[in-house]
């Protein structure tokens, strides 16, 4: 919707939810290409409240989260998500 544009926020809730409970338990170890980070969801709060009138239902982005820890890392972050939002502005739908 709004290429290249970032928007920040805060976390308010992550929801305490996972697609594990849905498993089949079998009683195997399960092999370790079967074992994947899951996505979480997340309420955020965004700092300027006008941007969700922009945003029709269904909108979709790509967010990330920066902590106190490990923040050598968020300049990699960074780096991906601007190259993904150059991606998709040149080739909308990928």
């Amino acid at each position: 919707i709004h290429p290249g544009k970032i928007v920040t926020g805060t976390v308010e809730t992550v929801f305490e939810i996972a697609s594990q409970g849905q498993a089949v338990v079998s009683g195997l170890v399960a092999a370790s290409g079967g074992v994947v980070s899951e996505p979480f969801l997340v309420r955020i709060k965004l700092d300027d409240a006008a941007v969700l009138d922009t945003l029709p239902a269904g909108a979709v982005g790509t967010s990330a989260i920066y902590t106190q820890s490990v923040q050598a890392t968020h300049v990699m972050r960074r780096v991906m998500i601007r190259m993904e939002a150059i991606l998709n502005y040149l080739r909308p739908g990928l």
